[in-house]
């Protein structure tokens, strides 16, 4: 059997199939990666829509071509020439076999409507101390030299706080509590302090001080300065984002996002991927449907899957291209990094980290 592009694609690609490639023994890729190698054919949109039509018109081309490949089954291959599969490809004339699987595949590319992502492996703990294992887990994280997000640090500072109080000595209180500007603790480590020790503290004051009463109005000012920006630049003005019948139910909702947010980790690296408040809001009011009310963002790209799902696909978009990113910042650190071609299940998507590692981005590439 001949492996031109047409039979690939036909085949395998348009499926996404995890295939097994034999190498001519004569040929230069047989030299460079071996007898072998498992993984899949990798296309980027332009391909992509180009071979789709090809498809649908049964005008391929008869003709051999480079098409590159994602290894999954990594073995003795470098670095160098993982890459040079992904970006300069296989001159498909040297392949000797593919081997795949018989089963019949879904071309994700060309499907329509919402889509659902895989079901996540769930490891159930019987856990109702969930601080005490937040607490061990950013322990274990510091004693290991791993980096930690600012606001982690905080929540750290504040669990020992209420925790463990006896370990909390001056050098501790230096290093993680008190703010050198003005020698005072910090506002976000009080604001945690007060939330952790409602659930832990049984002779808690029926009466918060004055000093507490600022500490959380100042953490509700700053929440409802950045939703209000963000409505603001979706194109919703104050009067209509505390109106009644048009979008107070919009503003409600993302306060109580706000409320309840913590930076989330997408990587673990370093430097962390992260999302922050405003970076969600950023995502959720220009690129999912239900909330792309603002007439500012209409007609932008959506990602075509339930709220609900939104958190775990931004997490498979950025861990899917992991190896790139910690790459790019161990190369160039403090270095912005963008990627506009990251394919998901018949989706591109384009990404767009800062050099701390803050997702300022993401959003699905129209086709």
């Amino acid at each position: 059997m001949s492996h031109k592009i047409k039979s690939i694609y036909k085949l395998f690609g348009q499926y996404e199939k995890v295939v097994n490639i034999g190498f001519k023994r004569t040929s230069d890729c047989y030299k460079n990666y071996g007898e072998k190698i498992t993984g899949y054919f990798a296309f980027s949109k332009k391909e992509r829509s180009e071979y789709q039509s090809f498809l649908e018109t049964d005008s391929f081309p008869d003709e051999y071509r480079n098409v590159r490949f994602r290894v999954l089954l990594k073995g003795d291959l470098s670095v160098e020439k993982i890459n040079n599969l992904l970006y300069k490809g296989i001159p498909t004339n040297e392949i000797q076999f593919i081997f795949s699987s018989k089963f019949s595949g879904k071309n994700d590319f060309i499907e329509k409507g919402t889509r659902s992502l895989p079901p996540s492996i769930e490891i159930k703990v019987n856990d109702n101390t969930p601080e005490i294992t937040e607490l061990g887990f950013l322990s274990n994280r510091l004693k290991k030299g791993e980096p930690l997000l600012a606001s982690e640090l905080d929540k750290y500072a504040a669990l020992m706080l209420v925790l463990m109080p006896d370990k909390v000595d001056s050098d501790f209180r230096q290093k993680y509590i008190i703010n050198p500007n003005t020698n005072k603790p910090k506002n976000n480590i009080l604001k945690h302090e007060l939330f952790i020790r409602a659930k832990y503290v049984e002779d808690i004051p029926t009466q918060i001080s004055n000093e507490e009463k600022n500490i959380l109005d100042e953490y509700a000012n700053d929440i409802k300065r950045i939703v209000e920006n963000e409505l603001m630049d979706a194109g919703i003005s104050k009067k209509k984002m505390y109106n009644p019948s048009e979008f107070a139910w919009l503003f409600t909702f993302l306060m109580q996002v706000g409320y309840d947010f913590e930076p989330r980790i997408l990587l673990y690296s370093n430097p962390l991927i992260y999302l922050n408040f405003k970076g969600l809001l950023h995502v959720l009011l220009r690129h999912v449907d239900l909330l792309q009310v603002g007439s500012n963002y209409k007609g932008r790209s959506t990602f075509r899957y339930k709220l609900k799902d939104i958190d775990d696909l931004l997490k498979e978009i950025v861990n899917h291209n992991s190896e790139n990113i910690e790459r790019h910042f161990k190369n160039n650190p403090n270095t912005a990094y963008r990627n506009k071609s990251i394919y998901i299940r018949g989706d591109y998507y384009t990404i767009s980290i800062e050099g701390d590692g803050k997702i300022s981005s993401i959003h699905k590439v129209r086709i």
